[in-house]
Order: C-alpha cells, then sequence, then structure tokens
C-alpha cells in the first residue's frame, strides 16, 4: 500500500525506487495500476511539488518495461 507522505513527500529518490521495484515485483504478470494521493502540504507547495514530480520521473524509469 502507497502512504502518500512517506512513499512520496517525505521519501529519499532511493527510497521511491525500493517502493516501486517492491510493488513491480509484486504484480509481476499482472495488469496494475500505481497510484499516490490524497496529497496534503507537508512542508512548502515548492518542495512538495518537486518530491511529486521526483516521484513521477522514478515511476517512469522504475515502471517502464526493462
Amino acid at each position: 500500500m502507497l502512504n502518500p507522505v512517506d512513499d512520496v513527500e517525505k521519501a529519499t529518490p532511493q527510497e521511491m525506487k525500493e517502493k516501486l521495484r517492491w510493488i513491480k515485483d509484486c504484480c509481476q504478470g499482472l495488469h496494475y495500476t500505481v497510484r499516490a494521493d490524497a496529497f496534503q502540504i507537508f512542508s512548502t507547495l515548492e518542495n512538495d511539488l518537486k518530491q511529486i514530480k521526483q516521484w513521477i520521473e522514478t515511476a517512469r524509469e522504475e515502471l517502464s518495461s526493462k
């Protein structure tokens, strides 16, 4: 299960990668969607948006077909 604060807003890029790899491994062979939502302002709007953008980029890298 994804937690928008712990897994996105507070997470380092490495922690994001690890969470996304875990999801990918758990869902191997299945059709799935990864959705992190219900965000609230955690620090500042600018910082939170930066973290969300980092999550999106990391998800694209980790969940693309390899």
